[in-house]
């Protein structure tokens, strides 16, 4: 899961500055209609990394992205947030048996 605040400088300037991302990210927003994937929203819109393991490489692997709103895109953020510290903590009480 790419979080743009958790990425490498070299990788923020890409998303924000690099033509090639441009173009990709009109790209996957033509392609979903301009509208959040799960609500439909037109307002706010971010192109979000499915599984973020395709960094640079975007154009080769499309289905990796989609269209969310800003508040879906935080709210996926978060709970996938929530998901990494819960596999840490049972992870370290599965060490501890």
């Amino acid at each position: 899961m790419v979080n743009i605040n958790e990425c490498s400088e070299e990788y923020k300037s890409y998303l924000r500055d690099d033509p090639k991302w441009q173009v990709i990210r009109e790209n996957i927003l033509f392609r979903d209609g301009y509208r959040c994937r799960l609500c439909g929203s037109t307002q706010k819109l971010n192109v979000h990394h499915i599984r973020g393991t395709h960094r640079f490489h975007e154009e080769d692997y499309p289905e990796d992205l989609c269209v969310l709103c800003d508040t879906h895109h935080e709210m996926i953020h978060r709970y996938f947030k929530v998901c990494d510290s819960l596999k840490e903590f049972y992870n370290r009480k599965r060490k501890e048996l």
